[in-house]
């Protein structure tokens, strides 16, 4: 990743005070990249290697959890995916078995039991770019639309 920095001129020489060069790290021009552009090419491709094995409700369900990023329950990773319960859980467990998700611990303050989260942010930015613009807008728009079961819901709580 060092030589990815350097190559984005987010790291650069820098002549220090007492006379001896040093290292200068423009942050401001490191949140203008996106991750996986920071990401070596050779990890990538272990990566995408990883996604192209699994099934295809697994790889639908990882690339549903990429572009919600946080929140991910089993029963929105679903709805989202549109997957059926019983094809999400066998998806969600390949991924699990495949360390692509981990279920999220009670120490992780910032999420609640029974949601899932990525191991490593670089699994996360492969999984985002592999969906494509179209699936990334299709997940996204899923998360604003109720689900017919939440209308139900709400038909019932009149």
């Amino acid at each position: 990743m060092f030589k990815e920095l350097l190559q984005h001129d987010i790291i650069i020489t820098s002549m220090q005070d007492d006379g001896r060069w040093g290292l200068l790290l423009k942050s401001n021009l490191l949140l203008q990249i996106s991750a996986s552009e920071l990401i070596p090419t050779s990890i990538q491709e272990q990566i995408r290697l990883r996604l192209h094995q699994l099934t295809p409700p697994a790889r639908t369900l990882l690339m549903a959890s990429a572009v919600l990023q946080q929140e991910l329950t089993f029963e929105r990773l679903c709805q989202v995916a549109r997957i059926d319960e019983q094809a999400g859980l066998q998806a969600l467990e390949e991924l699990l078995c495949n360390q692509l998700l981990s279920e999220v611990g009670p120490e992780e303050a910032t999420a609640s039991p029974g949601e899932y989260s990525f191991p490593y942010e670089a699994i996360r930015a492969i999984a985002y770019q592999e969906a494509g613009k179209t699936r990334q807008r299709l997940f996204q728009n899923q998360t604003t639309t109720p689900s017919p079961t939440d209308n139900i819901h709400a038909t019932n709580q009149r």
